[in-house]
C-alpha cells in the first residue's frame, strides 16, 4: 500500500464514520421535553405573596435599601404577570440576602440573593396534613467593589426573578400573562 493509498483509506474511514455518526445521533425532529418534577410545583402559579427580608446592614452601607428591593421585585412580578396578592392560600415568594465578608478584600463585599418559594404541600407518608414548605429556591452571589454592590444586587435580583417566572412559565406550557 502507497502512501497516498493509505491517505485516502484513512480519509474515507474517517468520512464514512462520521457520516455514520451523524446518521445514528439524535432525531431529526424535535421532541417535546419532560418538565423536571422540580419545576412541575410551580405550574399554573398565577398570583403570589411577596415578602421580603431586611436588607443586611453591610449591604446597606453599600448603598442598598430595603425600598429598592422592593420597589424593583414588586414591578418586574407585576410586570411579568403574576399577581401580587395578601392571600395566605397564595403561594409565597421571599426575597433575601446574604452577605460574605472578608478583611482579607477590605473593599469588596460577597453577597448572595435569596428568592424562596413557598407554597401549602401534602406529603403522602404524613396523611392528609398541609405543611407550608419550599418548593423552590434561586440563588445568584457575586463579589464585587463596595461601590459597585447596589447596582450588582438589584441586576442579581432582577435575573433570579425573571428565572423563576421563567421556570413558571416552562412549567405551565404557557407564558405568563398570556
Amino acid at each position: 500500500m502507497t502512501r497516498r493509498d493509505l491517505y485516502l483509506f484513512v480519509l474515507g474511514g474517517t468520512f464514512v464514520g462520521l457520516i455514520s455518526f451523524a446518521a445514528s445521533g439524535a432525531p431529526f425532529v424535535a421532541t417535546p421535553q419532560k418538565v423536571p418534577d422540580e419545576l412541575l410545583c410551580l405550574k399554573d402559579i398565577t398570583s403570589v405573596q411577596l415578602f421580603f427580608k431586611p436588607v443586611p446592614a453591610a449591604l446597606v452601607d453599600a448603598g442598598l435599601h430595603d425600598a429598592d428591593v422592593e420597589n424593583l421585585a414588586q414591578t418586574l412580578v407585576g410586570y411579568e404577570g403574576l399577581e401580587i396578592v395578601e392571600d395566605r392560600h397564595a403561594p409565597s415568594i421571599t426575597v433575601s440576602y446574604r452577605v460574605m465578608k472578608d478583611d482579607a478584600v477590605p473593599h469588596a463585599l460577597g453577597f448572595a440573593t435569596l428568592i424562596e418559594v413557598k407554597q401549602a404541600v401534602r406529603v403522602v407518608r404524613l396523611g392528609e396534613e398541609e405543611l407550608q414548605l419550599p418548593t423552590a429556591t434561586l440563588l445568584a452571589y457575586g463579589l464585587k467593589p463596595d461601590h459597585a454592590v447596589p447596582q450588582a444586587a438589584l441586576v442579581q435580583l432582577e435575573f433570579a426573578l425573571r428565572k423563576l417566572i421563567g421556570f413558571v412559565s416552562l412549567a405551565s406550557g404557557k407564558e405568563i400573562g398570556a
